[in-house]
């Protein structure tokens, strides 16, 4: 969960978190889908998620900068899952949740 937490925004696949915790891929996906109810992947997906919708809220980064920052090499392919995981699109869901600057 640390170096998920500490390098979400980086490239990685299944492949390399189980290296990192010396588990095979299989068996990883199996243990952390047992323990976090999400596979790896999806759980990471999450993650980028929710770091986006806190950036939508306390930052004016642009949308394709939030995107890049957590993990999304795509602006367009993140729109699409945010809005699939969130049921607005980022700038909706920014101007909806955003708190005001003073």
């Amino acid at each position: 969960m640390k170096f998920l937490q500490e390098h979400f925004a980086d490239p990685f696949t299944r492949e390399d978190l189980a290296q990192v915790v010396n588990l095979s891929p299989t068996r990883f996906h199996f243990v952390f889908k047992e323990v976090m109810g999400a596979s790896p992947m999806q759980y990471v997906q999450q993650f980028r998620i929710a770091k986006a919708q806190h950036m939508l809220w306390l930052t004016s980064f642009g949308i394709a900068e939030i995107a890049f920052k957590v993990g999304f090499t795509d602006p367009f392919h993140f729109s699409r899952i945010f809005k699939k995981c969130t049921g607005k699109s980022p700038l909706s869901y920014r101007l909806l949740h955003r708190e005001p600057f003073a």
